[in-house]
């Protein structure tokens, strides 16, 4: 069975169209032996039929029941899982030939990912974009988010409570929401819902992508029968927007003025994100002082290195970008 990180991988491959894990039936054991060369090459011929490259196919990550099925070299990972499998969480590729579902990576990824590694890719899984395998390129966008927070919650409960990796899973699930359409939107969102001791102002109650109604007071102001919001924080009923390069054509600048408009004659505080604010550090903690104020957060009970523990998760937040 191929698994975490060659599974993220295949996932993430624009060219490939995998449908839905259907296997097992219902939780049961891996079974199975140690890869032979038979196996391997039939791994290696269903993915040359999906598509993926021999360099991202150059080394396969395979689960096996022991450490006595392990055979590691240069062109093959093995990773042991002793749990059982949960249901629906495998997709059959080929006769004998299974890949690990998007919940089941996801928890794999919990063992060697670092917390904010793990909540940013969670954020990604439950988004309408996938971030390619080569940092120099864009973003890709998405009919569909590839999984919702509820199904990985799902998965990661359904697995034994003593096992590596579940405690670090579901506490990182609580810094995520659906929804996320851009990177920079995921950023921005996971300096307001990450924990305290990360860095984050830890708001619980804030929802990606929401809709509003146009209510009676404002409908003489638009057109518009709704309005959706990048996140809605019901705290302050605060609308937290990311202004990307195209808020500043004339326009959208139009569109915005009356959006803020009719927001404002609604009761909503709105709160407007930009880059140039992630990258400034003086900036990104005012932003983030308004909306924690906004919220009636306290703020006195925070640790004495809350500024120091918020710059590593600003520095994380805009790493992709200083890399181009």
């Amino acid at each position: 069975m191929l698994c975490f990180p060659l599974a993220r991988t295949i996932h993430n491959a624009h060219n490939v169209s995998l449908e839905g894990p259907s296997l097992p039936d219902q939780n049961m054991p891996l079974r199975g032996c140690a890869p032979t060369v038979e196996s391997i090459r039939a791994a290696r011929q269903a993915l040359e039929q999906l598509g993926i490259s021999p360099h991202d196919m150059r080394a396969l990550d395979v689960l096996v029941p022991s450490e006595g099925d392990k055979r590691n070299s240069d062109s093959l990972r093995c990773h042991v899982w002793r749990l059982d499998l949960p249901a629906r969480s495998l997709i059959k590729l080929d006769s004998g030939v299974y890949l690990a579902g998007i919940e089941l990576c996801a928890f794999q990824a919990a063992r060697t990912m670092d917390e904010y590694e793990l909540i940013e890719c969670y954020f990604e899984l439950c988004s309408f974009y996938s971030m390619p395998e080569d940092p120099a390129e864009d973003y890709r966008e998405l009919k569909e988010p590839r999984t919702t927070v509820r199904k990985l919650k799902d998965c990661f409960l359904s697995l034994p409570d003593a096992c590596r990796g579940r405690s670090k899973a579901l506490r990182a699930l609580r810094s995520v929401r659906d929804g996320s359409r851009s990177p920079m939107e995921t950023g921005m969102t996971m300096a307001i819902t990450v924990r305290v001791g990360l860095g984050g102002i830890q708001v619980r109650g804030l929802s990606m992508n929401y809709r509003v109604a146009i209510d009676e007071e404002a409908r003489g102001l638009t057109r518009r029968k709704e309005i959706i919001f990048d996140a809605y924080i019901k705290r302050g009923m605060q609308d937290v927007e990311y202004q990307g390069a195209r808020h500043n054509e004339e326009l959208q600048s139009a569109i915005d003025n009356e959006r803020r408009h009719v927001l404002q004659k609604m009761g909503y505080k709105i709160v407007e994100i930009n880059k140039q604010q992630l990258f400034d550090r003086e900036a990104f903690q005012r932003v983030m002082r308004t909306i924690s104020e906004n919220a009636g957060i306290r703020t006195g009970n925070r640790p004495d290195d809350f500024e120091e523990r918020q710059e590593r998760l600003r520095q994380f937040i805009i790493r992709r970008w200083r890399q181009r």
